[in-house]
């Protein structure tokens, strides 16, 4: 750890961090319209918003919350032409797919690649196309997630009634669920998205500590605001402030588990040459 913070420090990690979170807070908005327009494929979007909420509403405050039901509403109320459902697609895909872009061309900086010597047009497509791919995988993820929440929701009484189990065990095989397909997603990030493909040893231990951070930073968050009145005494400031925070922390928490894999990999290589 000592190393991956020099290294992470060296490489300027606090100014990656920011820029990372600077996309992350332009293409958030349009990701999140993307699952829905994703989601509402498999599920009713209502269920999907409400999911959504639910997951935003540990860190974010009323006026957030607020704020977004007021943007699903107008999803809602407006009906456009097959051909504005498509255009919208595609701009939310193409938007959402920036966050994934810019993950790529750091997880590249941070461990030092260079770019291939391939054609600039085929470079353009398959960059561009991986990214595509990976504002798709989070969709459907957040999806079949809900689906998954849903499904063990509506057998919940059939299994206590079956086999005795506690409505905790199913909330935590539910969380567990939800556990993994984050892990899903950012072994995809790490393995897929960068011009080098890293051992999946490296990515799946990368992705776990990634998940087990973001996990635990919602948490503290979600405890810090029960404990304290930021949202209250400043409002709409205040709930901004929050998300602004936790998209940065989120974004430290990314970029160090970059740097953390590079070394990892460094270090396992190394110990390996000293045994052989």
């Amino acid at each position: 750890m000592k190393t991956t913070l020099d290294r992470w420090t060296k490489e300027d990690g606090i100014t990656n961090s920011a820029s990372l979170s600077f996309h992350a807070l332009i293409g958030i908005p349009s990701l999140l319209l993307f699952t829905l327009f994703i989601g509402s494929i498999f599920l009713k979007q209502q269920l999907l918003q409400a999911a959504i909420l639910t997951d935003v509403s540990v860190f974010a405050g009323d006026v957030a919350i607020e704020a977004l039901n007021t943007l699903f509403t107008q999803l809602s109320v407006s009906s456009p032409s097959n051909f504005g459902i498509v255009f919208s697609f595609l701009i939310y895909l193409w938007s959402a797919g920036n966050i994934f872009f810019q993950i790529k061309k750091l997880i590249n900086k941070m461990w030092g690649l260079t770019p291939s010597n391939k054609h600039w047009l085929h470079q353009f497509f398959h960059t561009r196309l991986s990214a595509l791919i990976g504002a798709l995988a989070f969709g459907i993820i957040v999806s079949v997630s809900t689906l998954f929440e849903m499904i063990f929701f509506v057998i919940s009484d059939a299994l206590q009634a079956a086999f005795s189990v506690s409505v905790n065990s199913i909330q935590y095989a539910s969380f567990g669920i939800n556990f993994l397909t984050l892990i899903l997603l950012f072994m995809y990030l790490f393995r897929i998205l960068p011009d080098a493909t890293m051992d999946i040893k490296y990515v799946f231990m990368g992705s776990l500590l990634t998940v087990l951070l973001l996990t635990l930073g919602k948490y503290v968050i979600g405890i810090y605001l029960s404990y304290s009145s930021i949202t209250t005494v400043y409002g709409t400031i205040g709930s901004i402030l929050v998300v602004l925070l936790w998209i940065y922390m989120s974004s430290i928490i990314v970029t160090f588990m970059i740097v953390f894999m590079g070394v990892y990999a460094d270090y396992d290589s190394h110990m390996r040459g000293k045994v052989l």
